[in-house]
């Protein structure tokens, strides 16, 4: 929590100093999150799922080439995991809905007047908003409706903070005063996102289970200055 606190304490005065002196720009994005979990329980498989983003950027710049972009964003995660049990398969999906700040460094590379590409690297942290639990019939399809097709909230099995790192690679197209941009985007949760403690005799066999969250993020957006002086982004 210490590093937390002193990596936003440092944000928030580069934040502050680039409002008063340097080029600020401001935007949205939208865009799918490919979500998936990595675990160590070998008696499920965790399948992905395409899943939901949307937020605003805040994009500081530093230099012609670095900038750092602040995302608040409504990000969706999860997985479709499926187990054998009594002889079938049981299938379910789960939905974790997080407020998602990725802090990261753009580093952007010499192109044409209008295009630009650039890389990004640097911290995810995911504040966590629900989390709801879908079960399915054999197949893969969604029971009638009724108490089997009730969501479940499964929000208290679910640590309230998750913490990955994100990189990426993105291009910028120039247009007017603003850019438009699409960006893809891998992150790595580090953080055991399951807080669910085993005291049946059939989890008392395998111990505790670790989940970390997975993504492949596709982006797309607009962003536009909100500073006097002219972007030095290239």
């Amino acid at each position: 929590m210490k590093r937390v606190a002193r990596l936003s304490i440092l944000v928030f005065s580069l934040v502050i100093t680039q409002l008063v002196f340097g080029q600020m720009r401001a935007g949205l994005t939208a865009g799918a999150n490919i979500a998936t979990v990595s675990t160590d329980f070998d008696a499920a498989e965790y399948g992905g799922r395409v899943l939901f983003a949307l937020g605003g950027i805040f994009e500081i710049e530093l230099s012609d080439r670095m900038s750092l972009r602040i995302e608040p964003m409504y990000l969706q995660k999860g997985a479709d995991p499926h187990f054998d049990f009594q002889r079938q398969e049981v299938r379910h999906k789960n939905f974790v809905d997080y407020l998602e700040l990725p802090i990261l460094l753009a580093y952007s590379f010499a192109a044409t007047e209008s295009l630009t590409p650039y890389i990004t690297l640097g911290p995810s942290i995911g504040f966590k908003l629900g989390a709801d639990f879908h079960a399915l019939l054999p197949g893969g399809h969604s029971p009638p409706p009724g108490p089997a097709s009730t969501p479940v909230d499964i929000s208290e099995d679910i640590k309230l903070i998750d913490v990955g790192i994100a990189v990426g690679a993105g291009m910028r197209i120039r247009s007017g005063k603003g850019s438009f941009f699409i960006v893809s985007r891998y992150s790595i949760g580090l953080t055991n996102i399951y807080d669910f403690p085993y005291t049946t005799d059939c989890f008392d066999c395998v111990g505790p289970v670790e989940l970390n969250n997975r993504g492949l993020q596709v982006l797309a957006g607009y962003t536009f200055p909100l500073g006097t002086n002219r972007s030095r982004l290239r």
